[in-house]
């Protein structure tokens, strides 16, 4: 199953999958899920519960060492990935006119960009808190970003958060619990959450370009 199949299926059917494998094979890893027919990808479940720590959590399993660290450029990618063809999913289902940049993992809709990015942590030399980097990358449309935020030790997803491109205008974007909002991030916990707040989104864009009662009066004027 690859990773994009598994947005149809439960939360109950995903974790019965890992159950039924952890049963077969008598451990589970990232390797393991990854290389097993029928189930979906590490990814996937990083994406749907957080870590692969959580869903192990969930049936009942306590591996011996941790593997859930997301430091892995290709881990981070998949999990763009991933996220990006849920939400062009969900936008779809919802009625929107969703197109998918696949090379870069930008959305277009309407007129409004969505581009993807993680938000990995750094504790800097003598600090008391952790700070957490964007990589702003080459190819960055005005419109929104989301962003994927790792916990402190980058293990596991710790939320998400909204903010516009164009507060991202250097290399790189530093920030932290504290300061966060002055560059317009919005926090989320879950990804429907974030859903919900584009949608919204392009419904008053929608609405602010749909032409008035006016506009067409003066549209009739002049082809008369």
């Amino acid at each position: 199953m690859q990773i994009d199949d598994c947005w149809g299926v439960s939360d109950e059917e995903m974790l019965k999958r890992l159950r039924v494998l952890l049963h077969r094979r008598g451990r589970l890893s990232r390797d393991i899920i990854n290389e097993t027919e029928g189930i979906p990808s590490s990814v996937a479940y990083l994406t749907r519960f957080g870590s692969l720590r959580a869903a192990y959590r969930l049936i009942g399993y306590s591996p011996k060492r941790s593997y859930e660290y997301v430091e892995s450029r290709t881990v981070r990618r998949d999990m763009v990935k991933a996220l990006a063809r849920k939400i062009a999913a969900w936008l779809a289902k919802s009625g929107e006119d969703v197109r998918l940049n696949q090379a870069h993992q930008i959305l277009k809709i309407h007129a409004v960009a969505i581009s993807f990015r993680v938000a990995r942590s750094r504790l800097s030399h003598g600090a008391t808190h952790p700070s957490w980097v964007i990589i702003r990358g080459r190819h960055l449309p005005p419109g929104l970003i989301v962003v994927v935020r790792l916990n402190e030790g980058n293990r596991e997803i710790k939320d998400y958060l909204l903010m516009p491109a164009s507060q991202l205008v250097g290399r790189e974007l530093r920030f932290s619990e504290r300061n966060q909002e002055r560059f317009g991030l919005r926090r989320y916990g879950t990804v429907a959450g974030i859903m919900e707040t584009i949608k919204r989104r392009l419904s008053n864009l929608a609405f602010l370009t749909k032409p008035t009662a006016s506009d067409l009066d003066r549209s009739t004027e002049t082809t008369q």
